[in-house]
């Protein structure tokens, strides 16, 4: 069993990445207390199996279960079909809700309600929030940030890639369709089609968000139609939609935060770093930052002497991910040569640089790197590559240096 330590944690924001970081400090012994609610958004979402198989071994069995099995994956990209891979289906409310239940199972205190301020006074962190029509104030000792892209931001530590929106809304259907989902591009966007099979189709658009003719909330179905016509040579004929309903409008700009972590604070999951939805790795990132945000943590308050190391490490892998996510979008921006003067697409081609996503993977050397050890962050030796400038610790379970 784990050591109790004293300070209280609050997580604040009730998605994958406060579930993820909440449950790994209650596993290091520390008294996390997770703060949030679950959006009623009707948001649709695609993971892959390996964020399935990472739910599974870290104990959210029951968010597990939420996900559909695989479906086929077309894309309709540069004027040609192609059936590009399999994906995996979650509504995000029921997602989230079987996250809780996990949390639950392991004896984590969560309070539903909704986050009204924060801030530190005198090195405590003081958080009002309202429940049920009451007031309350509650005061930590660490905060996690994870209220993804609700969280204030530092205009000047922040880095943003091309601004993007994405307009999503669902349509009824009579038609007897097998489960798929479509990626398509058009002139000046690109749009993500889920057919459930059950009669209803969830349509997200993503298109720049300095375009002069984005509508009115009101007016997102009527808009969202127009653009899809493009796709009607494809085969997809939504003038067969009827009933559109749950028209939203979220931003879905590529944003890091350099200050994501102190010795007193951590931002994880989208509230560190999101990336272009095209890059495919929502919530994959959400829990590859709140995963080993724990042992930060850890380290910070445990072991005073490592804070700087702990914190420099954190944010390096941050800044990593974030630009080697950056890099796979540009470079499926890139597969699309029939609008690269149109403006969406200029813009997304040439961002965030011109170097390649992925290179050589030759061995420069080793070096003595931090890595997540045990529940701390420690220094090892680790296999430097071209690749993998942070350094590789294991191999198949196995000290990449011997």
């Amino acid at each position: 069993m784990s050591k109790l330590f004293p300070e209280h944690i609050l997580v604040l924001g009730a998605g994958p990445a406060g579930a993820a970081s909440a449950l790994g400090l209650k596993r290091l012994g520390y008294r996390v207390t997770l703060l949030g609610t679950v959006r009623d958004t009707h948001r649709i979402e695609g993971i892959s199996k390996r964020v399935i198989e990472s739910l599974n071994i870290n104990g959210f069995v029951e968010a597990a279960e939420c996900v559909s099995p695989p479906v086929p994956r077309y894309s309709y990209w540069n004027g040609e079909k192609h059936q590009a891979n399999v994906e995996h289906i979650i509504q995000r409310e029921t997602f989230d809700h079987g996250l809780l239940k996990d949390l639950e199972r392991e004896g984590i205190d969560y309070r539903d309600c909704m986050i009204r301020h924060v801030e530190n006074d005198s090195g405590k962190w003081k958080i009002s929030v309202t429940s049920a029509g009451t007031e309350d104030l509650l005061v930590a000792d660490f905060i996690v940030e994870a209220r993804g892209r609700s969280a204030p931001l530092s205009n000047n530590q922040v880095r943003k890639g091309p601004a993007s929106i994405a307009l999503t809304a669902t349509w009824r259907h009579s038609r007897v369709v097998t489960p798929h989902v479509v990626a398509a591009s058009i002139s000046n966007g690109w749009i993500w089609i889920v057919e459930s099979g059950r009669g209803s189709t969830y349509v997200q658009l993503t298109v720049d968000s300095e375009d002069s003719t984005l509508p009115v909330k009101q007016e997102i179905a009527p808009f969202m139609l127009k653009h899809l016509e493009e796709l009607e040579s494809a085969g997809i004929n939504s003038r067969q939609w009827q009933q559109p309903g749950n028209e939203l409008a979220r931003g879905s700009t590529s944003i890091l935060v350099e200050d994501c972590v102190s010795d007193s604070f951590i931002r994880v999951g989208d509230a560190a770093m999101t990336a272009d939805p095209l890059s495919g790795n929502g919530i994959f990132q959400s829990l590859s930052s709140a995963l080993i945000a724990p042992a930060v943590v850890n380290t910070v308050l445990r072991r005073p002497d490592q804070r700087s190391m702990a914190i420099s490490f954190f944010r390096d892998r941050i800044r990593h991910l974030y630009t080697r996510l950056a890099r796979t979008g540009r470079d499926f921006y890139r597969l699309e040569s029939r609008y690269h003067n149109e403006p969406f697409w200029k813009a997304r081609c040439d961002w965030p640089d011109a170097e390649p996503t992925h290179l050589p993977e030759e061995i420069i050397g080793t070096e003595i790197r931090p890595v997540v050890c045990d529940g701390f962050i420690e220094e090892r030796d680790v296999l430097i590559t071209k690749d993998q400038p942070l350094g590789i610790w294991m191999i198949d379970g196995k000290p990449a240096v011997t």
